[in-house]
């Protein structure tokens, strides 16, 4: 049966604004898809995406299959009577799906949608066709005889596949893309997605969070519903780390900084990452963004009351990263001063790093060491350094002594140990000169010219193991003796 549709007006400028490119397109099918499982209520919903190939590999066909509520042969001829009209637009500001199956003109020439409502009734197709889009023509076909499904369900055959278009289709993108904007679903294992290609299927994995869970609970809304929240904390910043928002289908809509409300910390952070789902709420038409209504208030409270926890668990991880860090580094300058003090001792010579050539680079290799005996000897002395909060008096002082020159405290809060903490070449570089400093004024302290003098000695002469090289030549021998 041929019908008519009857759309709303400036539906097509709608749907451009909704659908910016092919895997955008194909978002609009398997978000009906998980729809279409939501609504039928099944233990476990199942969605399959499958790409059907040419003889010579190109793209023919993009299938789209669920075992969802389905569509009787009826509602597909309303579905087409209705699309976007008022009401729909409205609800498509809601991020439901009143235009959504006209997305079918950005990938390829014909839409052939077939559906079974429930076990015992008869399947029919809803067929629409590029070339009779703009006339307004459409088909429900009820039996279809090229398209019949045996269970409930709706499979979506996009036939004809867009040159443009068919760039898009990537095994790899595609996974990616689906992965991404399902994450919230897929995590929650609301459904099963898969993605087969020829005799070959893979299912589609939510983005894995790196770091580990600090926030992972249900926020009640009062009377408005709830939201998901699932937050994890890295130990450093990672420019690509963000907390994405999603809304109904598990969708997702945009990263939480993209909004006003939440530029500001900690959700700036880049420390954190994961995803927050509210399906109430209420989408822009490019499903870019949210409307800022009664939910999202809702929302942005329940957020807010979670900031202090994050802030505080920000602060613990960032202390926690540096303590390692500079306990690392801590042990490679014990490291380096004993062999300094060895040199001092024996007088083998420092000997400047070799270079090996490959290719065009330059790479430095191990340190020349003349004396194997003092290379391969443990350490002679086990040198401390302890971080330190001055007291007033001690303020101005970059680090003393205790308890002789063995242990020595540094002044963690002085503002030339906050800047060089953050490069662990440069901190290190640091530390030996206050060692060098503490260790010259036990015998000079009567002496500051003497001091000064020696001190310009001992670090220029020290100036090969300081250096990035020797710095990565003796971690991880430091670490083994630490």
């Amino acid at each position: 049966m041929e019908t008519r549709l009857e759309t709303g007006r400036g539906i097509f400028e709608v749907l451009a604004h909704v659908c910016g490119s092919p895997l955008e397109a194909l978002r609009q099918f398997v978000e009906n898809a998980a729809d279409a499982t939501e609504q039928a209520s099944k233990e476990r919903g199942s969605i399959q995406v499958r790409l059907v190939r040419n003889d010579d590999a190109t793209l023919r066909e993009l299938i789209v299959e669920d075992n969802g509520i389905g569509l009787s042969s009826d509602s597909m001829v309303a579905a087409l009577r209705n699309i976007g009209d008022s009401e729909k637009v409205n609800l498509a500001l809601r991020g439901e799906k009143g235009i959504g199956i006209l997305a079918f003109a950005l990938i390829a020439q014909e839409l052939h949608l077939n559906s079974r409502p429930r076990a015992k009734a008869p399947s029919a197709c809803l067929v629409l066709r590029l070339e009779g889009l703009k006339q307004g023509k459409g088909q429900v076909l009820s039996p279809c005889p090229k398209h019949a499904r045996r269970e409930q369900g709706t499979t979506v055959h996009l036939t004809g596949i867009l040159p443009e278009a068919s760039k898009a289709f990537g095994w790899r993108r595609i996974k990616e893309y689906l992965g991404r904007e399902f994450d919230s679903d897929l995590r929650r294992r609301l459904y099963t997605l898969t993605l087969v290609d020829g005799t070959y299927s893979e299912p589609v994995e939510p983005r894995r969070y790196r770091g580990v869970p600090v926030v992972v609970q249900t926020l009640p809304l009062d009377s408005l519903g709830h939201a998901s929240v699932e937050i994890h904390m890295l130990p450093i910043e990672v420019p690509d780390a963000s907390i994405s928002l999603h809304g109904r289908s598990g969708v997702r809509i945009c990263p939480i900084t993209s909004l006003e409300a939440f530029q500001r910390p900690p959700w700036q952070d880049q420390r954190l990452e994961g995803y927050i789902r509210c399906d109430q709420l209420k989408l822009t038409a490019n499903k870019a963004s949210v409307v800022e209504d009664q939910v999202f208030w809702g929302l942005s409270a329940a957020l807010k009351a979670l900031e202090p926890r994050l802030k505080q668990e920000i602060a613990k991880a960032t202390q926690e990263h540096l303590q390692r860090r500079l306990g690392r580094v801590l042990r490679r300058v014990d490291f380096m001063v004993d062999r300094f003090l060895r040199y001092l001792e024996e007088g083998a010579p420092l000997a400047a790093p070799e270079t090996k050539h490959n290719g065009n680079k330059s790479v430095p290799s191990q340190l020349v060491v003349r004396s194997h005996q003092a290379r391969h000897q443990p350490p002679a002395r086990i040198l401390h350094f302890e971080l330190a909060e001055p007291e007033e008096s001690q303020s101005h002082w970059r680090s003393w002594p205790d308890g002789g020159a063995e242990l020595i405290r540094v002044n963690k809060e002085h503002l030339d140990f906050l800047e060089a903490e953050w490069d662990e070449s440069r901190c290190a570089r640091y530390l030996f000169a206050l060692w060098a400093k503490e260790h010259l004024l036990t015998e000079y302290g009567s002496d500051s010219r003497k001091v000064a003098d020696e001190l310009v000695g001992w670090l220029n002469k020290a100036e090969l193991l300081l250096g990035r090289a020797a710095a990565a030549r003796y971690a991880p021998q430091a670490a083994g003796q630490a």
